[in-house]
């Protein structure tokens, strides 16, 4: 196994059974047969019989200046007594209908961290979309909201984006003047949905 493939899986080289690499000007794309991991239905507990493979592509972070994709070719299985149909697992990604590494997740939400990157940069690099980019970063870099102060000050600020609302409605502590919190809109629906999450316990 080549030292590439070998950086890619990391642990999970003990799931592959066979490999097959293919470079192209554009990328490298290596073709991975899964061991089987699921013998026994999960329904019943007879044993599993292949009906057919899928395949299953997997965006994978830049090696050497190209685009990486691996290629899973997953078992597809039936039982025989039941005719419970199960995919086998897709051990890279964290769903198994991601398309992106948690490998390359990682990689973009560091390439996220630079100052005059954008998401639509980030999305052309990692070969992907804006809206995963932002997907990704929803997921990672959301942080935990701060406990309200004793006095809050409430105002609305207009701000420029192509969402639903086109207004934000900003919190501020009224002794620091420090921002506690922003609410995306201004209607008194926006603010009810934000005060109906708040912890009690986590106020001050």
């Amino acid at each position: 196994m080549n030292n590439d493939l070998k950086i890619i899986l990391g642990d999970y080289e003990s799931f592959v059974q066979s490999h097959t690499t293919e470079i192209n000007e554009k990328e490298v794309i290596y073709y991975i047969t899964l061991k089987r991991t699921i013998i026994s239905c999960p329904e019943c507990g007879s044993r599993m019989n292949i009906k057919d493979y899928r395949k299953c592509k997997v965006i994978h972070n830049m090696i050497r200046g190209k685009n990486t994709s691996l290629i899973l070719k997953k078992r597809r299985l039936v039982c025989p007594q039941c005719n419970k149909v199960v995919t086998e697992e897709n051990p890279f990604t964290e769903k198994s209908h991601s398309r992106l590494s948690q490998t390359s997740e990682m990689e973009i939400m560091n390439k996220l961290k630079e100052p005059t990157t954008t998401f639509s940069l980030v999305a052309r690099f990692f070969n992907t979309s804006p809206t995963k980019v932002v997907e990704i970063f929803d997921k990672y870099g959301q942080m935990r909201r701060q406990p309200l102060p004793e006095i809050i000050c409430i105002d609305e600020k207009h701000w420029k984006h192509k969402g639903q609302n086109r207004y934000m409605c900003v919190i501020l502590n009224f002794k620091t003047t420090e921002i506690v919190d922003i609410i995306d809109g201004r209607t008194k629906k926006a603010w009810s949905s934000y005060t109906q999450i708040i912890d009690k316990k986590r106020t001050r």
